[in-house]
């Protein structure tokens, strides 16, 4: 069986309402400390793919995790969560795996 994990980099972030801006994010230098704050929706295999998504930043960032989860998949994460997440982190990475 074999495995495949699309990795996406969006370009784009929402700001306020529905406004769409250009959101880059710098690139980060080897061994650099990074909060990461992972957003796990429930679905099969979330956890397996977010945690082979830490392990590769950890081959080159300092890292320091913690999971954030939203409830189920068929609904947003409370605002709370989103809160909570963006006062611990400096980067988010949200994921899905079936």
């Amino acid at each position: 069986m074999t495995t495949t994990i699309e990795i996406l980099n969006p370009t784009f972030a929402r700001v306020s309402g529905q406004e769409l801006r250009k959101a880059p994010f710098p690139r980060l230098e080897e061994g650099t400390k990074v909060r990461i704050g992972f957003l796990n929706n429930q679905k099969p295999n979330t956890q397996e793919l977010l945690a082979l998504v830490e392990s590769g930043l950890r081959e080159h960032y300092q890292v320091e995790s913690r999971t954030f989860f939203k409830g189920d998949a068929a609904h947003p994460a409370p605002p709370e969560v989103i809160e909570e997440l963006s006062r611990f982190a400096d980067v988010a990475v949200l994921a899905t795996a079936d």
